[in-house]
């Protein structure tokens, strides 16, 4: 095994042996990783209210992990060794690529509230009143 990189994930790469954290150098091995859309490329994708903000705020914080990650490699203060972090659009979709790939699919996105009516809204005529009734209705 090499010694001196302070880096055991490329050391035990190096030396042919897995590592926990191998999957996070995927890109260096693969010309391409597979996304859910390559596996299913006709299908609908069905999204709710929730889905946009979760998905950036998970995009941020892998992000946030990227660069302190970044940061540390380069810290004097370092103590052990350093975990060296692939750029994250290498290992994720970023947004630029998930609007590329349900750019040309039929998309849903579920609302619990009224939408604006006009093309590609369709009102499935859940009430919140009907909502809080069965959900009240459940506890009992």
């Amino acid at each position: 095994m090499r010694r001196g990189t302070d880096d055991p994930l490329y050391e035990a790469v190096s030396a042919g042996k897995k590592h926990a954290g191998l999957e996070h150098w995927l890109p260096f091995f693969n010309d391409h990783l597979a996304t859910l859309f390559d596996y299913t490329p006709e299908a609908t994708i069905a999204l709710d209210d929730h889905t946009t903000a979760a998905r950036l705020a998970r995009w941020e914080g892998i992000a946030d992990q990227y660069d302190s990650r970044r940061e540390a490699m380069t810290s004097k203060k370092r103590l052990d060794s350093i975990y060296k972090p692939c750029p994250p659009a290498q290992l994720y979709l970023d947004d630029a690529a998930w609007e590329a790939e349900i750019a040309g699919r039929r998309v849903l996105h579920f609302h619990p509230s009224a939408q604006a009516t006009g093309p590609g809204v369709i009102d499935a005529g859940a009430a919140s009143d009907a909502i809080s009734h069965q959900s009240a209705n459940r506890k009992n």
